[in-house]
């Protein structure tokens, strides 16, 4: 939620003419998935291949 005001304010301040609500909404999830998937395939490229749980 907090995301979403972030924009909404933003685009206020720009003066950016304002979608529907459902419309922005849907806009900052399919950002955030996004995001995410970007992340987790760093996260993945940067981590060893194998893992050795013994100690």
């Amino acid at each position: 939620m907090a995301l979403f005001n972030h924009v909404v304010t933003w685009l206020r301040k720009n003066r950016v003419l304002l979608s529907g609500v459902s419309v922005l909404a849907r806009q900052v999830s399919e950002a955030r998935t996004a995001a995410e998937r970007r992340l987790y395939e760093a996260v993945t490229r940067a981590a060893p291949l194998t893992c050795d749980t013994e100690a």
